[in-house]
């Protein structure tokens, strides 16, 4: 009896320390018709993408629910951003042990929010859920394009090949400044992380979070002038 109690404890104890640790913080929500909210958001420290958050408009004030198809973007400071995208999304199947025969990712369409890992002139984005990682590049202020990529395995070596599509891509959108780094690129959020953070850094306008929230501010606020 008393082992069995313990071992439920071990159970609990992990939910119980990630509910302690869910709390409001501050931020701001941009809803899709361009109005600023200042509030505080519950900061889930989402594993998937999430498809609607909970905030509030202080700390004393009610909950308040919006859902991804209301938001364009939101931001918790010292945190990170998230911004709404709708759109189809590749299955890149790399996390799947029977691999398909099919070199063309199948597609699944997503209505949820990305979280942003680098911001720039090339920023980028990835999406987290059932369907594994996903990652999209944005060029500025133009729409995010999901990269896409397939592992699948090839019938005459019985081996595990990459359909690296996303490197085409990648190049199509960066122009003439992609170097020939990108032939040995990676579908992986450090090697993506680090190839657009040196192509800002030529750019000349690799942000911070920090600068990305005051950036972010600066624009809102012209918004409502």
């Amino acid at each position: 009896m008393m082992k069995n109690l313990k071992l439920l404890l071990l159970v609990l104890l992990p939910f119980q320390i990630m509910f302690a640790q869910t709390k409001y913080e501050k931020g701001y929500v941009v809803t899709d018709s361009g109005d600023s909210i200042s509030c505080y958001i519950k900061n889930y420290k989402w594993l998937n993408s999430p498809s609607n958050i909970v905030f509030k408009k202080t700390l004393s004030a009610s909950e308040l629910i919006m859902n991804a198809s209301e938001i364009k973007l939101f931001l918790i400071e010292g945190y990170s951003k998230y911004l709404k995208i709708n759109d189809s999304l590749p299955i890149s199947d790399r996390f799947t042990s029977d691999k398909e025969l099919n070199a063309t990712p199948k597609r699944f369409f997503a209505e949820v929010f990305v979280k942003q890992l680098i911001s720039g002139k090339a920023s980028l984005y990835e999406y987290r859920g059932a369907n594994g990682s996903v990652f999209l590049l944005q060029m500025e202020d133009s729409k995010p394009i999901p990269l896409d990529y397939k592992e699948y395995l090839d019938t005459n070596s019985n081996q595990i090949l990459k359909n690296n599509i996303f490197r085409r891509q990648v190049l199509k959108m960066l122009g003439p400044d992609a170097n020939n780094v990108i032939q040995t690129l990676e579908y992986r959020e450090k090697d993506l992380v680090n190839y657009l953070r040196k192509y800002n850094a030529r750019n000349g306008n690799n942000l911070t979070a920090q600068e990305e929230v005051v950036k972010d501010r600066k624009a809102t606020f012209l918004l409502h002038v």
